[in-house]
């Protein structure tokens, strides 16, 4: 399973494969059809190609996939503090170490419609971004945290720090939204 050879990837459920997996054991790409349905049965459909290289002591990712549905139902199943509501589709490109991931995306769903564009690091407990360029529109951050207000937040942030269990969070976050809505409030900017 993905789990034996990668223990950080916790994915209950089922792993359906269609296509050829080529390369070393611990550097293995995969290019296809790659479904996972969880215990609950919801399931997650990419198409594309995955290499996953475990030969260093951080994970090295390849990705370039379009999700028919990233579903945040199923991804909950390994990962319970995930909040985000319903599912995203789209197209991701991600190149690096989970230290230092170069990433592209462009997805869709419930949450809203996000571009993403920089560098970010994924270790857990370890999270951070450089020149992180986020893109949105009518992000609503109600089905991101799964509570408070509903938003539909448009225009740019771009996000600089690191998040880290041990200390505060620290870094630099710029805001410039366009017309967007706060609960009941709507504003033309800001900045």
């Amino acid at each position: 399973t993905v789990h034996r050879l990668v223990p950080s990837v916790v994915i209950p459920g089922d792993l359906r494969l269609s296509g050829a997996l080529n390369g070393a054991w611990q550097n293995a790409t995969f290019v296809g059809t790659a479904e996972h349905v969880a215990p609950d049965s919801s399931r997650s459909r990419l198409i594309g190609s995955v290499r996953l290289d475990t030969r260093a002591a951080v994970l090295g990712l390849g990705l370039d996939a379009d999700f028919d549905q990233l579903s945040f139902a199923a991804l909950r199943s390994g990962y319970p503090d995930l909040s985000l509501r319903g599912g995203l589709t789209g197209h991701v490109v991600a190149n690096g170490t989970l230290d230092s991931l170069e990433l592209q995306a462009n997805v869709a769903g419930e949450i809203g419609t996000i571009s993403a564009n920089g560098r970010v690091k994924v270790d857990a407990p370890n999270y951070g971004a450089d020149s992180l360029i986020i893109d949105m529109q009518r992000l609503d951050i109600e089905a991101v945290l799964d509570t408070g207000t509903s938003t539909s937040l448009n225009g740019r942030l771009i996000l600089r720090g690191v998040v880290d269990s041990a200390a505060p969070p620290r870094g630099t976050v710029t805001i410039a939204l366009d017309r967007s809505r706060f609960g009941g409030a709507t504003v033309d900017a800001v900045t």
